[in-house]
């Protein structure tokens, strides 16, 4: 216990974009900047609601509008998804 302090501090990644390593789990992928992609978005529709949805199995766009909720895309990742648009 008397490691863990520097132990813990030595494994987190400078860059805050960089993801925390976390043993015994797939290597992650490099994750784009939300909100530039995300102001993207808003840019397509202004005024309307819209909700990203990230987990394991990628990323979907829904636009709600009328009380409705349509998707827009779906892809392995938040750029792919935009770039469906």
């Amino acid at each position: 216990m008397t490691y863990l302090e520097v132990a813990l501090a030595a494994t987190v990644p400078a860059d805050p974009r960089q993801p925390t390593p976390v043993p015994q789990t797939p290597r992650p992928r490099p994750v784009d900047d939300p909100a530039r992609l995300i102001a993207r978005l808003g840019q397509r529709h202004p005024g309307t609601p819209v909700t990203v949805r990230l987990d394991r199995t990628g990323c979907t766009i829904h636009l709600h509008e009328y009380g409705a909720t349509r998707m827009l895309a779906k892809a392995a990742t938040l750029r792919h998804a935009v770039a469906a648009l």
